[in-house]
């Protein structure tokens, strides 16, 4: 699969201060649309979520349904959230399509977003942020194919599933411009270390970041 095109100063300083100050005024509410751009477990990430609840945490007005493309040609019955902007679109599967409920997958896509993985990743991240984050190396599919590059196993990482299923998704992909010889000792259907040294030397990026859950048993 083809990539899909996605410090300290005074001031800072200033505004922690102001952020440790007990304030007068009372806090102003928050308008819809204003969420936390995190996409992480728990807040409206949860597995009980729903269309409805999307458009209560970020506005009906930008919460839309499409059709969107999936691995080998599928195609989805989507929520989208954001449609109209690139840098805050999201892409949500529901696992009761119908009924527009149950959290399946929640993704971003690209080479930049304004969402935030756990842990501070991102899109466009490096390989070894990514291990940084996690706190480990991780195994990762190869290249070429339908599924590439998503992550398998994050080996017991920091970014590991949660205790109630919720797991966080990337997707790499080599930069433009890769060596041949070295990008093809990491293509096909099969899992590479992230710290191996041909993985190393390609150095993909995060193109994609999704938070879910598993598919229900079928009854």
């Amino acid at each position: 699969m083809g990539t899909r095109l996605a410090s300290v100063s005074a001031a800072a300083l200033a505004a922690l201060l102001m952020a440790c100050t007990p304030s007068t005024e009372p806090a102003a509410e928050a308008p819809p649309g204003a969420a936390d751009l995190t996409l992480a477990c728990g807040g409206p990430f949860i597995q009980d979520a729903s269309a409805a609840s999307m458009r209560a945490a970020f506005g009906p007005e930008n919460v839309t349904d499409e059709i969107v493309g999936g691995p080998e040609g599928a195609e989805n019955n989507a929520t989208v959230l954001f449609a109209d902007d690139p840098a805050r679109r999201m892409e949500i599967l529901w696992a009761d399509t119908a009924a527009q409920s149950g959290l399946l997958n929640a993704s971003v896509y690209g080479e930049t977003s304004a969402w935030t993985g756990p842990r501070g990743v991102t899109l466009g991240a490096a390989l070894t942020s990514v291990e940084t984050a996690n706190g480990a190396p991780f195994k990762l599919a190869g290249f070429e194919w339908d599924f590439a590059g998503i992550v398998t196993d994050w080996a017991g990482g920091a970014l590991a599933p949660t205790p109630d299923g919720c797991t966080f998704g990337v997707q790499f992909a080599p930069p433009p411009g890769s060596d041949a010889e070295t990008f093809a000792q990491v293509a096909g259907d099969s899992n590479y270390d992230s710290d191996s040294p041909a993985m190393r030397a390609v150095a993909p990026i995060v193109v994609r970041m999704a938070i879910g859950f598993p598919a229900p048993a079928p009854d």
